[in-house]
């Protein structure tokens, strides 16, 4: 299932990208459901950021996914590669469990809008069950778009209190 989802930030496109690739940003935000973030990785190439972040879901599953995915630990890492030049980020979930069952790929876009920043996010998420992909995939979509808005107010207070 495709997804697509857009924020502004009353920040310029450096200010942006500098915080979504600050460690600190990533280890003291909290979201619905998910238990406090870890950095597993952070290698700066110059031009290349590369971030893996390391999520575990502790909240409540809807009962379809919970059918696909089981009722054990939900967790997965987060791969990103941010290009500074192109204010462009590729990013993959990589989960601990079900990888077979499970993938999401996708894409953040940084683009000035006046003295603001907007951001857009597009991805694939694809749940491989028969019969009940579908209705999965929905009901996972709309989590991962929820914690995105969540991740982007967190963001915008994160900038407006260190101004990166």
């Amino acid at each position: 299932m495709r997804f697509e989802v857009e924020h502004r930030f009353d920040a310029a496109l450096d200010t942006v990208e500098a915080a979504m690739t600050d460690s600190a940003f990533y280890e003291q935000l909290r979201l619905p459901g998910v238990a406090p973030l870890r950095v597993v990785d952070r290698r700066d190439d110059g031009g290349l950021v590369h971030l893996r972040v390391a999520y575990e879901f502790v909240g409540q599953l809807p009962a379809i996914a919970r059918t696909v995915l089981g009722g054990g630990r939900i967790s997965w890492v987060q791969e990103s590669i941010v290009d500074r030049t192109r204010h462009h980020t590729e990013f993959r979930i990589v989960p601990d469990a079900h990888a077979d069952r499970f993938s999401c790929r996708g894409t953040y876009r940084l683009r000035p809008a006046g003295s603001m920043t907007t951001r857009t996010i597009a991805g694939e998420l694809t749940v491989r069950v028969p019969v009940l992909g579908g209705r999965a995939e929905r009901a996972i979509t709309s989590g991962l778009v929820e914690r995105l808005d969540v991740e982007s107010e967190a963001l915008a207070a994160w900038i407006g209190r260190n101004g990166h």
